[in-house]
């Protein structure tokens, strides 16, 4: 009866052995394999790219026009301040 459930206790213990190596080699494989996104994920991926463009683009826009603004008001200062001193002349 020893003998029995000793050859039992082995043939369960190589089963559950071999399955877990099995199960290895498989997650090995799929590991090795390149991942190719879905296409869901491409488009996802594409959209951000191009929201981030975007944002950058408006971003440079943005800092172009506060240039401006700056460079147009210093102007209008340089202008009036000249007037000042045309009419401090002229008095």
């Amino acid at each position: 009866m020893g003998l029995f459930l000793l050859s039992i206790y082995f043939i369960l213990a190589g089963i559950v052995f071999f399955g877990g190596c099995s199960r290895l080699t498989k997650r090995n494989k799929s590991n090795n394999d390149s991942y190719q996104p879905s296409k869901f994920e491409q488009e996802s991926a594409a959209s951000v790219q191009k929201s981030r463009e975007e944002t950058l683009k408006k971003r440079e826009e943005l800092q172009q026009l506060r240039e401006r603004l700056a460079r147009e008001k210093a102007e209008r200062e340089r202008q009036k301040e000249e007037e000042k001193r045309r009419k401090k002349e002229e008095k």
